[in-house]
């Protein structure tokens, strides 16, 4: 973190006044690399509505570089954070974002819940439904007919694709049972799991962890 601009704009998002915070994300947004990046990601954790709201198309604009920052962000921080990329998420479109907000459908939380449902309905209606399917590899058995199941549902009038989905989806077990329910705990791990895979079929720069 050479840049004092950067500095800068660390020192402001820490501040208690809300202006300067504002300030900072103006800093982030004009600035490169992945340290403005992370500054403008941080400002999604703040208890601000208005500051969050401000982030936003910030991170947006950022482009197709933000989505590996944002997918590790997704598994952390509390309701209003998770909503807040997936408002993000849902302008991006990027393929990689699908199991991951899939996982988000049965949030506790209504809000990051909606918001994930909407998210994904925008990225599947951007993507190659075999895309889509290849994202389910890091989901058990159960969860991954679930996904599918969901992608069926969503081009139900397309029976072309509905074709091609059913090449993907994975056959029953022989006792014809489903893989039990997981704990929230376990949900979290396999949302985690679902993030990193994701990350791998990145093309883009690796990012350090912010």
């Amino acid at each position: 973190m050479n840049d004092p601009r950067i500095t800068e704009a660390v020192e402001l998002l820490k501040s208690r006044d809300l202006k300067k915070r504002m300030t900072a994300l103006d800093l982030a947004q004009k600035l490169e690399g992945r340290e403005a990046l992370a500054l403008l990601l941080k400002a999604l954790h703040d208890q601000s509505w208005t500051l969050r709201e401000q982030a936003i198309p910030k991170i947006i604009a950022k482009g197709p570089q933000a989505t590996a920052p944002i997918l590790r962000h997704l598994t952390s921080g509390v309701w209003f954070t998770r909503a807040a990329l997936a408002q993000v998420l849902e302008k991006t479109g990027d393929h990689r974002a699908a199991v991951p907000l899939f996982l988000l459908l049965d949030d506790s939380n209504k809000s990051v819940a909606e918001g994930a449902q909407k998210a994904l309905k925008a990225i599947i209606s951007r993507t190659e439904p075999e895309l889509l399917a290849e994202q389910a590899g890091s989901l058990t058995m159960d969860q991954r007919r679930k996904y599918l199941g969901y992608l069926k549902k969503e081009f139900h009038n397309h029976p072309q694709i509905l074709s091609r989905l059913q090449d993907q989806e994975p056959a029953v077990s022989s006792a014809g049972e489903d893989d039990p329910k997981t704990d929230i705990g376990a949900s979290l791990q396999q949302l985690r799991k679902a993030v990193k895979s994701a990350l791998k079929q990145s093309s883009d720069v690796e990012y350090d962890e912010f």
